[in-house]
């Protein structure tokens, strides 16, 4: 008869700039803020470039709390916005060096208010179902077994390598992974998404430069074995470890 009904996985990971309505059959798994500014505007935003916003920044939800919103973006087509502070007080103004990295220009606090792109995984019901027959089998443990244990040893395994002009690392994008063994992010590379590398159970080594200024939430979650090799010590990726008690070794 039925054993059980469960929500499996439909699909890959998707994204969106509209709040979706969430349910069994869909679920929110994660989502940062974004917005675009201007130096005319303000403490005002936009979801696009339009009407003079044309600066992109982004800030990673574990470092702010929202205080005000949602509020409804003035195009009617159900984008919402919201306050941001940061978690170490004060409003969540985006800044070059902290919210972008500059390659489009410099400028100072801005905008506190913020767009969410959101991250979802739709989810279908799976019915599962259990037979049983009566047999001469037993679950009784027998105490005269000898255990048998074996150990691996991985060897002549290439380091993964990535493109030495990538600027970002998105969400999930090696999450369960089992090739990648060693890895080294290109200097360049600013960010580092949410469950990034999370579930790589071979995962031993990544070289994280001090170019990298965002490391999402569970970047490396299940990652057991893994070292965090951070270019220097005033990064953010010996803080990240730090505050996640990762293996550190600093400097290559």
């Amino acid at each position: 008869g039925v054993s059980r009904t469960v929500y499996e996985n439909d699909g890959p990971v998707y994204e969106s700039e509209i709040e979706l309505t969430t349910s069994n059959t869909r679920k929110l798994v994660d989502w940062y803020y974004y917005h675009y500014c201007a130096a005319d505007k303000g403490v005002n935003a936009d979801h696009t470039i339009r009407n003079g916003y044309v600066h992109y920044d982004a800030v990673d939800r574990s470092l702010v709390n929202e205080v005000g919103g949602p509020y409804d973006d003035d195009t009617g087509d159900g984008y919402k916005y919201y306050k941001l502070q940061w978690k170490t007080g004060g409003d969540a103004k985006c800044k070059s060096g902290v919210t972008c990295d500059g390659n489009n220009g410099s400028h100072g606090e801005r905008s506190y208010y913020w767009y969410r792109l959101s991250y979802y995984q739709n989810k279908k019901a799976v019915t599962y179902y259990t037979w049983t027959k009566a047999s001469g089998w037993t679950t009784d443990l027998d105490n005269g077994v000898n255990p048998v244990a074996y150990r691996y040893r991985l060897k002549n395994y290439t380091p993964f390598e990535l493109p030495s002009d990538l600027k970002e690392i998105r969400y999930s994008a090696f999450e369960g992974s089992t090739s990648i063994i060693e890895i080294t992010i290109p200097n360049g590379v600013t960010t580092i998404g949410a469950r990034a590398f999370a579930n790589c159970s071979n995962l031993r080594l990544i070289r994280i430069p001090d170019s990298v200024t965002s490391i999402g939430a569970n970047a490396f979650l299940n990652d057991s074995d893994l070292t965090l090799n951070c270019q220097s010590n005033n990064s953010k990726c010996a803080d990240y470890a730090n505050q996640n008690n990762i293996s550190l070794k600093i400097g290559y």
